[in-house]
This record gives C-alpha cells, structure tokens and sequence, in this order.
C-alpha cells in the first residue's frame, strides 16, 4: 500500500500537510503577480499617417497624397492591411502590422519612405506619424464652426490626437 502516492500520504501525514501547505503558498504568490486589470493595455500594431492641405478636394488629396504613400508603403514586411480616407483638406493611411512585428522599427521604416517622396504638393502640410494606443474612450468632444477657425480647430486636433494637449 505504501508503493502508491494515497498510501504514501496515508502513512505520512506531515507529508500531506507540507504539499498542501506549498500549493496554497504558491496559489497565493500566483494570485498576486497576475494581470487583473480590467481592460488590459495591448499594443496596437497600427500606424497612422496623416497629410493636410488647405483648401484641396478630396479626389486631390487621394490622387497627389495617398496614393503614393500607399504605393511607397504597400511592399513593408510585416504589414497586413493598408487603410486610407481621403476627405476635403487631408486624408489619413493607417498601416495595420502583425502582432508579432516591431512596430518603433516599423514607424522609422514608414517614415523614411515618406521621406524618399518628393512629388508632394507644395502647399500641404508636412505629413504627421504616430502609433494608435489603445486608450479606453473617456469623452467625446464635438467642436462645431460657422467660418474661417477650420485651421485653428484641426491644430487643436492635431496636438489632441498626438498626446500633448493644447
């Protein structure tokens, strides 16, 4: 009877005690090194490029902007998807990478092909690149104009969407 694991701790209960005694010790250092957040932060595999150019249509802005960023950017190791929008005065390209990609290598990939673009129209603005994070929605901000604050409003945008406030 004592050749099985049950004889074993029938015979010896200082035995059974000592196990059980380690799996609660273990269980309780377990319990305090998980992840228990909620939402937990992931990393999102996506970056978003975006171009402005006052006063240009939409069809202008994918002719001249987005489409050579697509074309620059379509053959990227890693990438998944490509993503574009295009509306009066800009237009945005998000790249969608794979998990397992390093996204800080793939921003300084991006952005040194946008650089090698040189047929950007003169009056656009300088393109802007940034990695998505994952942040839970807080608020929703609606700003509203009748006339000429649409500069003034996107710069607003601009430094909202990078994180440093205005």
């Amino acid at each position: 009877m004592q050749n099985t694991l049950i004889g074993l701790f029938a015979n010896h209960k200082v035995a059974a005690n000592l196990v059980m005694i380690m799996m609660i010790l273990s269980g309780l250092w377990a319990a305090d090194r998980i992840n228990t957040q909620l939402d937990p932060a992931i990393k999102v595999p996506i970056i978003r490029v975006a171009a402005n150019w006052e006063g240009a249509s939409a069809e202008d802005i994918e002719q001249l902007i987005i489409a050579p960023i697509e074309q620059q950017l379509a053959n990227m190791p890693d990438l998944k998807t490509l993503e574009s929008s295009s509306r009066i005065g800009g237009g945005y390209v998000w790249a969608h990478f794979n998990f397992a990609a390093d996204i800080s290598k793939a921003l300084d990939d991006i952005e040194s092909r946008l650089a090698q673009i040189r047929n950007f129209p003169a009056e656009m603005e300088p393109l802007t690149t940034g990695q998505l994070n994952d942040w839970e929605e807080v608020a929703t901000l609606v700003v509203s104009s009748d006339g000429g604050a649409g500069a003034v409003l996107r710069d607003h945008h601009a430094h909202l969407a990078a994180g440093t406030g205005i």
